[in-house]
């Protein structure tokens, strides 16, 4: 049985009584993303978004740097930062907010890694003789 939401705008059909935990959190991501979309530095509105996406940001962070704990709690904290920065290019009829939260947080992610690769080959170049 599928019911269309009238009382939310961005809901798309949902089907009642199958994955409803999920559609409340994507809800509640894209109440989020607008919130950050008004105001990226909205702590509360980050915050929450962290707390249902919390898999998606972290295994971005570890695919891309690793499993050092230093390295990829500090690139947890720029992913949050770049996602917050970017809400509002957020269109929730182009994508689902999970998807877009996992690309945000990916594209960060290899960001950072191509930054630290490159300190890293800066930092073992002999210097030239002048």
């Amino acid at each position: 049985m599928r019911k269309k939401s009238t009382e939310m705008p961005c809901a798309k059909q949902i089907a009642v009584g199958r994955d409803k935990g999920q559609v409340v959190a994507d809800l509640r991501d894209k109440q989020s993303l607008r919130r950050l979309a008004m105001d990226p530095k909205n702590a509360n509105a980050l915050m929450a978004l962290y707390e249902s996406r919390e898999f998606e940001i972290r295994a971005a962070a570890v695919r891309w740097l690793g499993n050092n704990r230093d390295i990829y709690e500090q690139a947890i904290h720029n992913i949050l930062v770049a996602i917050g920065g970017n809400a509002r290019a957020y269109d929730p009829e182009l994508t689902d907010s999970t998807e877009w939260v996992r690309q945000c947080a990916d594209a960060e992610a290899r960001r950072l890694r191509q930054a630290v690769d490159a300190a890293g080959s800066r930092g073992r170049r002999t210097r030239r003789a002048v």
